[in-house]
C-alpha cells in the first residue's frame, strides 16, 4: 500500500520540481525592487500583494538594509516558499539610495518595477504597467495614481488633461516611488540613486532620465494604495524641500532658464520657462499656458456665468444637473464645445469650450456639480510673455 501510494504521489512531485526549476530559471520580464529596513509588521502586506499580482513573469528582489526587528527571518521563509523572491541582505544599515542601486544591480529584468516596503500593489499594477510599456517604446518611466491610507480620494487627479511631467518635473517631483522603467535606458546612462544625499533621492534619479531625454508618462488608474510617516523633525522635512529645490535649479538651467535659484516661487519659474519655450519649442505652448494658467491666474468661475450651447453638453447638463445651471446655457448661440473628457471613474467632468472671440476655455464639473474656469486663453497676455 505504502509503495502504491509512493508510486501515485511521484509524478506530482516531478511536476512541482520542474515548476519550482522552471521559475527559478525563467527570465523574468519585470523585476520588482523593495529595500526595506526595521519593518518586520508591515512586510507581509506589502510582499504578499506583489506576490499576488496578476502578472506572474517577474522576480521579487528584497533587499534589507541591515534590519534587527526580526524581518530578516521573515524575508527568509517568504524567500523558501516562492522562488521568485531574493533576498540580498545589507551586513549593517546604508540607506535607501545604495539599498536601490543594489536591488537594481541585480535586477534582471527588462523593466523594474519600485516598491517601498510599507506600501500595497494593487493586484493589476504590473500587467497594466506591462501592457502600456510594451505599447509605447518612447516611454521610459511610468507611473501611476495611488490611494493614501486614511484618504481613499487623494490623487484622483481629475482636472487636467493629461498631467504633463515635462512642465511641472522642473518645479517639483511629481513622480512618486511607485514607476515602473526600463532597465536598459539607467544602464546605458548609467543612472544611479545619489548615496551622497540624505534626501529627494528618488526625484534625483527621475531628473537624471529626463535630463537624458527619457519620456515619462501616468497610467491614470490608482494602482498602489500607499502610507504617509509623519514622525521625523521640521528639519528633516526642510532639509528635502532645500535639496528638492537644488534638483528643480538644476532641471531648469537645463531647460534654459538662467540663473533659477533667484526666482522666488514655481510662478516666476513658470514665466521663465515660458520665455525659453518661445525660442526653444521644446513643450507645445497650449499645454503650458494651460497649466501655467490653472496654477498662477486661479481662474474661478466669472460673475456673469458660463454661457455654451452644444447638443451633447446640454443633454449632460439635463440629466445631471443639481443647481440649475443648465438654464445658464440654455438660450446661448455661439459657444462650441471642442472636447469633453471624463475622470477616473468615468463620470464626465471636463468641457473644452470655444468661445465667440475663437480662444480656448475649459471648464471643471466640482464634485458639488458647480462648474469652475479653470483655463483661459488671454492672447494679449500670452503674446506678451511670448514676445
Amino acid at each position: 500500500m505504502k509503495k502504491y501510494i509512493l508510486l501515485s504521489t511521484l509524478p506530482i512531485l516531478i511536476f512541482g520540481v520542474a515548476v519550482y526549476s522552471y521559475l527559478s530559471n525563467k527570465d523574468p520580464l519585470v523585476s520588482v525592487v523593495m529595500p526595506t529596513y526595521n519593518r518586520v509588521a508591515l512586510l507581509p502586506q506589502s510582499i504578499e500583494s506583489i506576490l499576488n499580482q496578476t502578472y506572474t513573469n517577474f522576480e521579487f528582489i528584497i533587499v534589507d538594509d541591515g534590519s534587527t526587528d526580526g524581518s530578516n527571518a521573515l524575508l527568509q521563509t517568504y524567500a523558501q516558499s516562492d522562488p521568485r523572491i531574493k533576498i540580498l541582505t545589507n551586513t549593517k544599515n546604508r540607506g535607501i539610495s545604495y539599498s536601490r542601486n543594489r536591488g537594481t544591480d541585480a535586477a534582471k529584468g527588462k523593466y523594474i518595477a519600485i516598491m517601498d516596503s510599507d506600501d500595497y500593489s494593487e493586484p493589476e499594477r504590473l500587467k497594466k504597467s506591462v501592457d502600456y510599456l510594451e505599447k509605447n517604446d518612447d516611454v521610459i518611466a511610468l507611473n501611476a495614481l495611488y490611494h493614501e491610507t486614511g484618504k481613499p480620494d487623494s490623487w484622483q487627479n481629475n482636472w487636467v488633461p493629461p498631467l504633463r511631467f515635462d512642465i511641472i518635473f522642473h518645479l517639483k517631483n511629481y513622480f512618486s516611488n511607485i514607476a515602473v522603467f526600463r532597465t536598459d535606458f539607467v544602464r546605458k546612462h548609467n543612472i544611479r540613486y545619489n548615496e551622497s544625499i540624505m534626501s529627494s533621492e528618488d526625484y534625483d534619479f527621475w531628473a537624471q532620465i529626463f535630463m537624458k531625454g527619457g519620456k515619462f508618462r501616468m497610467l491614470n488608474e490608482r494602482l498602489v494604495r500607499i502610507r504617509r510617516h509623519k514622525t521625523n523633525s521640521k528639519e528633516y522635512y526642510d532639509t528635502i524641500k532645500k535639496q528638492a529645490r537644488t534638483i528643480s535649479d538644476r532641471l531648469l538651467r537645463h531647460f534654459g532658464v538662467q540663473n533659477p535659484e533667484k526666482l522666488t516661487n514655481d510662478c516666476e519659474r513658470m514665466e521663465e520657462m515660458i520665455k525659453v519655450n518661445n525660442r526653444t519649442k521644446k513643450i507645445d505652448a497650449y499645454t503650458f499656458n494651460l497649466f501655467y494658467s490653472r496654477s498662477c491666474k486661479r481662474y474661478a468661475e466669472p460673475e456673469n456665468g458660463l454661457y455654451i450651447k452644444h447638443d451633447d453638453f446640454v443633454d449632460y447638463l439635463k440629466a445631471t444637473d443639481e443647481k440649475n445651471i443648465y438654464e445658464r446655457f440654455r438660450n446661448q448661440e455661439k459657444y462650441k464645445v471642442l472636447e469633453i473628457k471624463k475622470n477616473v471613474n468615468g463620470d464626465p467632468n471636463i468641457f473644452i469650450i470655444e468661445n465667440p472671440s475663437k480662444e480656448i476655455e475649459i471648464y471643471h464639473k466640482q464634485n458639488d456639480g458647480s462648474l469652475t474656469l479653470v483655463y483661459k486663453e488671454e492672447k494679449t497676455f500670452f503674446k506678451k510673455l511670448f514676445d
